[in-house]
Formats: structure tokens, sequence, C-alpha cells
């Protein structure tokens, strides 16, 4: 077996194995224009081969720049993890990951993220759970309370997507972990559809005084007997009256939808609440990503700058990346190697992962068996706690 990136000569192939391991119906008249489409492809994927050279699987890195602390970090997005099955169990993920996530870190990535179809599975990886939302089901009765009257205008196939990006962008500004994106990645993964053939609507909302619009919404049309449904895949707002804006606007559709599903609200927002009729809204856990951090050094001066923090750290177990491993001295805004120190905590690399995430307090932290605390609980606290994290891209 060899490991290596693919030519876009190869990435067709590799489109049929994801096809197959995800379920996918591909039509002739698709699978002609996807074999046009890879010939210009810029994706990252590996492939794994035979001795004969024979593709057995491969692995997509997706490129993004996410919000860390309040600061822009490279992030890895892992997508396509697929295998053909007579070659399971035969080491060609294990193998992919092990020059992918190398080439990474040398790429500048920060952090990683996926999509898993278990968690367990990609913990092997060094990946840890990073749960980065809420899923909030509720009738457009429940959302009468809030008023909109301004200005609604559904995208159309041809309409400019800069207004939806630059909106997207402003109020990714105050996400944890939320990612940064160009109009073709808003075009490609948001919007990018023919309404009434896929059922995907997207609405600009304006004040009723005009200027600038201030908040969107896309959603999703769910056929449903005996009511259809309404999955509002995300909605995004420039202040406080947007986001109010978003809710009335929805409130409107009660003739046409039985149930408004809010796929995946930022943590930190408790629609419940917010809606005055707690009893009317119903809420789950929604998209657990997990996180992996790709480069412990630059994670901690990210993390800790502006926190006056002060305390050491040894991280272990990082089986694919060893430069991760070691033990750092956290001063302020300065983070060292400290080969011989007394660390004030011992964290497994996963254990990293879920500090780094924002979903966690270091309460939780502590019960966790593979992190080991003598000191300075405070210190760390500084650093590592809950924020409001949002992550709304697919890969």
């Amino acid at each position: 077996m060899y490991i290596r990136l693919l030519e876009n000569t190869e990435k067709y192939e590799a489109g049929k194995i994801a096809a197959f391991c995800f379920h996918m119906r591909v039509s002739d008249e698709e699978a002609e224009k996807k074999k046009e489409e890879c010939l210009n492809n810029r994706d990252e994927q590996w492939g794994a081969f035979t001795d004969d050279g024979v593709l057995m699987g491969s692995i997509i890195n997706n490129h993004y720049m996410a919000r860390l602390c309040g600061q822009d970090v490279m992030c890895g997005g892992i997508g396509a993890v697929s295998t053909l099955p007579e070659y399971r169990r035969g080491g060609a993920v294990r193998g992919i990951f092990g020059e992918l996530l190398k080439a990474a870190r040398a790429r500048g990535e920060v952090i990683s993220l996926l999509y898993p179809f278990s968690h367990e599975f990609y913990r092997k990886f060094g990946y840890e759970s990073a749960t980065t939302g809420t899923c909030y089901e509720t009738e457009p009765a429940v959302l009468k309370r809030f008023v909109f009257d301004g200005q609604a205008k559904m995208w159309q196939p041809g309409d400019p997507v800069t207004p939806y990006t630059e909106l997207y962008n402003q109020w990714a500004e105050q996400w944890h972990l939320a990612f940064r994106r160009t109009d073709e990645q808003m075009n490609g993964q948001q919007m990018g559809k023919k309404p009434l053939r896929d059922r995907r609507f997207c609405w600009l909302l304006t004040p009723k005084e005009g200027g600038s619009p201030f908040a969107y919404v896309l959603a999703d049309d769910v056929y449903h007997e005996p009511d259809a449904i309404m999955n509002v895949n995300e909605a995004a707002w420039t202040n406080a009256e947007g986001f109010r804006a978003v809710l009335g606007f929805l409130g409107r559709f009660g003739a046409d939808y039985g149930t408004i599903r809010f796929m995946n609200m930022p943590t930190g927002i408790d629609l419940a609440a917010l809606s005055g009729n707690a009893y009317g809204v119903s809420t789950k856990p929604a998209r657990a990503q997990m996180l992996r951090v790709m480069n412990t050094e630059m994670l901690l001066r990210v993390m800790c700058r502006g926190r006056n923090a002060k305390f050491t750290i040894s991280v272990t177990g990082d089986e694919q990346i060893a430069e991760n491993n070691g033990i750092f001295r956290v001063a302020g805004d300065t983070v060292t190697a400290a080969e011989n120190a007394v660390p004030d905590i011992t964290a497994d690399i996963r254990a990293l992962a879920r500090m780094a995430c924002g979903d966690a307090e270091m309460a939780e932290i502590l019960l966790r068996p593979d992190v080991t605390v003598t000191g300075a609980v405070s210190e760390m606290s500084k650093v590592f706690f809950r924020r409001n994290v949002y992550i709304g891209d697919h890969f």
C-alpha cells in the first residue's frame, strides 16, 4: 500500500467510491458532469493505493479560515472519508490520515474538524467531540410575538450572493469556530439551488425604513403529512432587531407549515426562553462535529492571547503528529517548550481538543479519565471556558 495526493484525473474514481459509500444515486448525466468538473478540481484529496496501483479509498481535506477566540486561524475540514468494502480493515484510512495530518500541520492548520459516522472511530486519529449547536422545533404560531414589518426578498438563481456572504461574515465574527466564507462557498454550499425544483429558499431581510439588509434565512421545504416542515438551515443577523425580524418573518408561515425547525442554532441562544412559550419549543443537540488540535503550541498562543494566564501543560497521546506531544509553559501571551517542567495539567490530545472547542468548562475537563490536574485550575479557567460556538458549513 502507498499513500499520495490524487491527480485531478484520479478524482472522478475517488468520487465513485464516495458515492458508493454514502449511498448516493448518480445519473449518467450527473456522472459526465462530475467527470468534467474533476479536471478543474482544486480540492486537496489523498488516496490509498494497492501495490498494483488500484485506488482503495480517499479523503478530502477542505481548506477554511475559522474564528478561534476572536482570531482567524487555518482550519481543515475532513470530508468524503471512504474505502471500498473489499479493502476495509486494511489500514487505508489510517495510512491516509498519517500523511494528511502531517501535511496539514506543515501547511499551517491549527485545528481540524469533521462530521463523524462514529465518534469512537475518529478518536483513533486524535479527534474529540465538539457539539456546536442546538436544534429547536416549534410551530409558527409560537413566533407570533415577534414582528417583522420590513422587506423580504427571495433569492433566485443568477442573483448575487455577495449580500449574503457579507452579512454572514459580519455575523460570524462573534462565534467561536465559525468559518469565513467566500461567495463561491456561500453559493455552492449554502445556496446554489433552484428553489422550486429543490425546495430550498433563501430570503434577505431589510428594515422597513430601508438601508442595508440586517438578516437572512436559508431554509428547506420538507413534504410531510399532514403538515409540511420548514428546516431553517441557517439564519444570520447583524443586530438584535435583525434576530427578531427572522423570528417574525418565520411566524408568517402558519398557513404553509406545521413545524419550523431551526437545524443548528449557535450556542448561547436559548430560543425556548426567548419565545416566551418554553412548552411550545422542543430541543435536541445538533450536529456533533469532532475537533482535532493540529498544532499544540500555536493553539495555546491563540487561545491564551490577552488572558493573562500562567500554567504549565503536558500534552500526550498524539500518535500522528509527534510534535504536539510535550510540556508547554504559558505565561501571559508567551508559550514556550518546557521539557523538564512539572505540569499543572497532563492532558491527552483528545482532551485538549475538548478544551479548545469552546463547549466545555474546566469543571467538565477535570472529570475526564485522560486528564490529571495538580494545580492552577483558576489560571486555566481564564483560557478554557464555554464560549458561544457556531459551525454551519458542510464538508
